[in-house]
């Protein structure tokens, strides 16, 4: 598939482009706009059949698979993650495309977006590696500038600590 076959799919099929649009706009983590577009998958849910929504499934799952992702890094390994709501409308939602879909449509576009989800990270981590013998420089910068992230994070959780044993959290 090349791009140019995308841009005449969608030009033909305005549900496409429409999928397309709302799987991009809630990829940036704005938790406003990612649940009006969540919201939106909810409706196409309930009131679409599901046969209609099969072929946009991919679409559908890329941005809420993310999210939860996305929540699961940044919660703490002793949080209870299912009643963080930033996770709990996400899975809702998958939930509510598997029933309409069927378990069987469902899997096969969540594995595809799983294996894309790869594909781009193995590439990310290739070309980083590929950075370090051309370019040492910039991969030093890189180096160096995560540890400064580390640096920080840890600071942050300590005090995080701190506060929360002074507020008698502990």
């Amino acid at each position: 598939d090349s791009p140019e076959d995308d841009d005449e799919t969608q030009k033909k099929d305005p549900c496409r482009w429409l999928m397309t649009r709302l799987s991009n706009i809630a990829r940036p983590k704005d938790r406003r706009r990612r649940e009006s577009v969540f919201k939106c998958f909810a409706a196409f849910a309930a009131s679409c059949d599901g046969d209609d929504l099969v072929p946009y499934l991919e679409l559908i799952i890329d941005p809420l698979d993310r999210a939860i992702r996305e929540a699961s890094n940044m919660s703490r390994h002793g949080d209870n993650q299912e009643n963080d709501p930033r996770i709990a409308l996400p899975k809702d939602i998958l939930q509510m495309f598997e029933e309409k879909c069927g378990t069987s449509n469902f899997l096969q576009a969540h594995v595809e977006v799983n294996k894309k989800v790869r594909h781009k990270r193995d590439k990310r981590k290739g070309d980083i590696a590929a950075e370090k013998v051309s370019n040492p420089g910039i991969a030093a910068k890189r180096k160096i500038a995560k540890q400064l992230r580390e640096k920080e994070r840890k600071k942050r959780r300590v005090n995080d600590h701190r506060r929360g044993m002074k507020n008698g959290m502990y």
